[in-house]
C-alpha cells in the first residue's frame, strides 16, 4: 500500500466540502487539492498515487459532461471516487466514470469514508451493496449471450484473420504482422478491414478487446 497519495477534490468550495477536506487532511495526513474544471486536471495528468474525488451534488451537469470525454487523459493509476451520490445509485455511473473504484452516498459517515478511502488506495473497490448486487445480476444476464455471439462470429473468420487478431492482441504493428505472416502491409490492411466488419468493431482498440475475450 502507498501510504502517501494525493487527493484531488473536484467540487465546489462550500462549508460541507471544506469540513470534508479538513477531516481527510487530519485523518489521512495527505494533501487535498481543489480542482474546478478540466484544464486544472491537466496539471496532474502525469502524476501517480492520486485519488480523484468527484462531488456529484455540487458540480453542474454542464461541467460533468465537459469532463467526461477528458477521462481518456487520466493517468491509468488514478482511482476515481464519486461522492455525495443520491440514495438511488445508477449503475451506469460505474461505466461512465473511468477507473471508478468507489461510490459514497450522501449518508456515509466520515469515519467509514476515511476507512473506505484507505481501502481504495490499497486496491480495493467500495460500492454500495445495491450496486454490487445489480452488477452481478447484469453480468450473469449478459455473459452467456456475449459468449454465444463471440463463438458465432468466430466461425465466420478465416484462419488468417484469426492469426492477425492474435497478433493484434500482442500489440504488433501492421509492418510487424506483415513480416510475421510473410505478406505485404496492404494485405494486412485488407484483412483488418474485412475482420473489423465481421466482428463489428470500428478500430484496433475495439478489435483487440474483442480478441482478448475470444482468445485469451
Amino acid at each position: 500500500m502507498n501510504t502517501y497519495f494525493k487527493i484531488l477534490l473536484l467540487a465546489e468550495k462550500c462549508i460541507k466540502n471544506e469540513v470534508l477536506a479538513n477531516v481527510m487532511k487530519n485523518k489521512l495526513k495527505n494533501k487535498i487539492h481543489y480542482v474546478h474544471e478540466e484544464k486544472e486536471l491537466r496539471r496532474y495528468q502525469y502524476e501517480c498515487n492520486l485519488i480523484l474525488m468527484v462531488d456529484l451534488s455540487s458540480l453542474s451537469t454542464k461541467l460533468i459532461e465537459k469532463i467526461m470525454p477528458y477521462q481518456c487523459g487520466f493517468n491509468k493509476s488514478w482511482r476515481v471516487i464519486l461522492f455525495n451520490v443520491g440514495e438511488k445509485v445508477d449503475v451506469e455511473l460505474i461505466t461512465h466514470w473511468k477507473n471508478c473504484c468507489g461510490i459514497f452516498c450522501t449518508d456515509i459517515s466520515s469515519t467509514i469514508m476515511i476507512d473506505a478511502i484507505k481501502k481504495i488506495n490499497d486496491g480495493e473497490i467500495w460500492l454500495p451493496r445495491s450496486v454490487m448486487s445489480e452488477l452481478v445480476t447484469n453480468y450473469r444476464a449478459q455473459s452467456k449471450p456475449i459468449e454465444k455471439e463471440i463463438i458465432a462470429t468466430t466461425l465466420k473468420l478465416t484462419q488468417r484473420e484469426e492469426d492477425i487478431l492474435k497478433l493484434l492482441v500482442s500489440g504488433d504493428s501492421n509492418a510487424k504482422m506483415a513480416d510475421s505472416l510473410f505478406v505485404s502491409e496492404s494485405t494486412i490492411k485488407t484483412h483488418l478491414y474485412n475482420t473489423f466488419k465481421k466482428i463489428e468493431v470500428k478500430n484496433r482498440r475495439e478489435a483487440r478487446a474483442w480478441a482478448e475475450r475470444r482468445f485469451m
